[in-house]
């Protein structure tokens, strides 16, 4: 079902969909989302030159004015063009990352660090002490019964 369309025109499956033509960018729909058993079409390379913004908040179900729609059809069209320059960027023989920067040796060694305060200090604060270097503290676990 479509934003537009009510809840009672809704089909199963693919048939609930609008015509090809109404995807901005698909090109039709996807293989494998027809569940009634009809052919479907493979998607095609999204050609992200340009993407709707009005499209993409009916998606989200978002309600924008029309000053919102053009301030984010700017920005989507500016981060488009990014893509696109990234496009051109010829990336054979490079290697796929997750990080900009090589990642070595990035914990710290577990060794304990100097006390911020003396033991006597914090010793001298608790409500309770047991045999002069623990703090007692309430239960709060009880042990299970029988």
């Amino acid at each position: 079902m479509w934003p537009s369309q009510p809840r009672s025109q809704a089909g199963p499956g693919c048939h609930s969909r609008p015509p090809a033509t109404h995807y901005p960018y698909h090109g039709g729909v996807a293989a494998g989302a027809c569940l009634a058993g009809e052919p479907t079409r493979v998607a095609k390379q999204p050609d992200l030159t340009h993407v709707d913004v009005r499209y993409v908040a009916d998606l989200a179900r978002i309600e924008l004015t029309d000053a919102e729609a053009a301030r984010f059809q700017a920005e989507l069209d500016a981060i488009l063009a990014y893509v696109d320059q990234l496009r051109e960027l010829d990336v054979a023989g490079l290697e796929p990352t997750a990080h900009a920067m090589p990642r070595t040796n990035v914990l710290r060694e577990d060794a304990p660090a100097p006390a911020a305060l003396p033991r006597e200090q914090v010793l001298g604060n608790a409500p309770a002490v047991v045999g002069g270097d623990s703090i007692r503290v309430p239960v709060v676990i009880e042990e299970a019964s029988p």
